[in-house]
């Protein structure tokens, strides 16, 4: 059995996926085994996975029907046999020394997990990295660390550039509900693994970059129907592990944001899964789930309801006239913002 397996689940990543395993290869740590979960790639990158296994060990290759991120890479975690396990999106890479900085640490520190830090510069100085090993016991985890999966504090949820304990994060795996979740997986990941965890360490030394290509297939339609099944794990989660009635809260808060922004890109990419625009004002108006949460939010939140210009007060009226100009008003806002930041990258 190896120490460490990797899992890179992959779709149609012909441009990326060699550079990705040629990472892996140059690992100076070398006790792994590499799970590549082709997620019914047709462009040819299928055939460069399969030619890494036959060559290699301790490379192997799953092929599956066309499923999604969450389910290639879940497919690649039930699979794993190493103690530890991470993962690495294919148009991604680990840094050649981040097994070995990642490893070390679990054992120097005898934690179940290990939160590297992420890049998007390929010229990073990581000369700037201290290397200090940051330690939660499991309290602290769930008192500080957890509620970044409710919005409340600023950590990454990304399962990636990440060490699991792979015992652990199998059992996290069996609790989630069978959904593919196109949106959001990452965050219904971790927000069930941390509660299985007793320690983890925030280490402060670089250990992936981060390319944002997406090279894994997405669905914008499937976006509001994924958040509304998180918000009801959410709800139970914040349910089971006694969070606060802030946290509680903010899950209702993110529910609104959630609906605005579905309606504005409704808007903006004339994409209208219910039949037109107005049709979907009236689903998002209407819809059991999302009612539960904008009825939920308190006057304090409602008197701060600057930035989305009324939305909670033209949901709670069921104004869909209201609504309509909000979302117009928001897209026209974000085309504006667009602009500028193409103007200042100039």
């Amino acid at each position: 059995m190896n120490t460490i397996s990797i899992i890179i689940p992959m779709y149609n990543g012909m441009a990326y996926i060699d550079d990705c395993v040629q990472k892996v290869l140059s690992q100076t740590f070398q006790d792994w085994e590499l799970i590549i979960v082709d997620d019914g790639s047709d462009d040819g990158s299928e055939r460069i996975v399969d030619a890494y296994a036959e060559q290699y060990e301790n490379i192997r290759v799953i092929h599956q029907e066309n499923a999604g991120l969450f389910v290639a890479r879940t497919t690649g975690f039930l699979a794993a046999n190493g103690e530890f396990c991470c993962t690495c999106d294919c148009d991604d890479y680990l840094f050649e020394d981040a097994l070995t900085d990642m490893y070390h640490c679990a054992k120097e520190t005898g934690c179940d997990y290990v939160v590297g830090k992420m890049t998007r510069l390929q010229n990073v100085n990581r000369s700037q990295d201290t290397g200090k090993v940051t330690v939660y016991e499991q309290a602290e985890i769930m008192q500080t660390v957890y509620r970044s999966c409710f919005g409340e504090i600023t950590f990454q949820c990304s399962t990636c550039g990440k060490l699991y304990k792979t015992a652990l994060l199998q059992a996290a795996i069996a609790e989630i509900p069978r959904h593919p979740f196109f949106f959001a997986e990452d965050l219904v990941t971790i927000m069930y693994f941390l509660p299985h965890i007793q320690k983890m360490a925030m280490l402060d030394t670089t250990v992936y970059y981060y390319c944002y290509n997406g090279g894994t297939s997405k669905f914008m339609r499937t976006f509001l129907e994924d958040n509304l099944i998180v918000y009801d794990l959410k709800k139970e989660m914040a349910e089971r592990h006694r969070m606060t009635a802030y946290i509680k809260q903010l899950i209702d808060v993110e529910m609104k944001n959630t609906a605005l922004y579905y309606l504005t890109m409704c808007h903006k990419t004339r994409t209208y899964p219910h039949g037109g625009f107005r049709q979907e004002v009236e689903f998002v108006l209407n819809h059991p789930q999302i009612s539960t949460a904008v009825n939920a939010i308190n006057e304090d939140v409602l008197q701060m309801d600057t930035t989305e210009n009324g939305f909670i007060a033209a949901y709670k009226k069921k104004d869909a006239a209201s609504i309509q100009r909000i979302v117009r008003k928001q897209a026209m806002i974000d085309k504006l913002k667009k602009s500028v930041r193409r103007v200042l990258r100039k």
